[in-house]
């Protein structure tokens, strides 16, 4: 639960790959990004930079990291986590290991370890994992994002009453405190 504007809300993730065709062992981060965006090293290390700086302005410590994965195992323990109360949690941790500690989110071991930091059972999670427990559910939710054009992260749904309200990209806070504001 959280609070903003006087206004008790609940938040529920929703799986979206940003990159489902990548490998599970992934690929290079650098050739990646170059490749995506269709720029050299010189232009990715500037990109990098801002990126650094404007993280270190809310308190966020971006690292490089060397690979980037496929993320779907990533997202089926974040659903998990949910069903134990622990999606918020789980989803914080899970952040804070990619971008601030340059870790695998691909990697089980990975994924386990922070799910025990989290306060989930480590035999259950391991289990999960082993399992395809959840797959089809992050791809049917995937599938549906890309149905109604979401198109990128963060995706906020923000609903109440029956109204609802969509934001799409990295906004500052007073877009939403005016949405709350006019869902009261």
């Amino acid at each position: 639960m959280g609070e903003a504007a006087g206004a008790d809300f609940q938040v529920k993730w929703h799986p979206f790959l940003l990159q489902p065709s990548l490998p599970k062992e992934g690929v290079p981060y650098a050739d990646y990004i170059q490749k995506k965006y269709g720029i050299d090293a010189t232009a990715m290390e500037s990109m990098f930079r801002r990126l650094e700086s404007t993280g270190k302005t809310c308190g966020i410590n971006f690292t490089r990291r060397a690979r980037i994965s496929n993320s779907i195992d990533a997202h089926r323990l974040l659903q998990y986590a949910a069903t134990k109360s622990k999606g918020n949690e789980m989803g914080e941790a899970l952040f804070q290991a990619y971008f601030e500690a340059g870790r695998d989110i691909a990697s089980s071991d990975v994924l386990l370890a922070e799910a025990t930091r989290v306060g989930l059972d480590t035999a259950e999670v391991q289990r999960m994992l082993e399992s395809d427990e959840g797959l089809s559910h992050v791809l049917d939710s995937n599938a549906e994002a890309h149905r109604r054009n979401i198109s990128g992260v963060p995706h906020f749904i923000i609903q109440s009453n029956g109204r609802s309200f969509e934001v799409s990209g990295g906004q500052p806070p007073s877009v939403f405190l005016n949405i709350f504001d006019r869902l009261q």
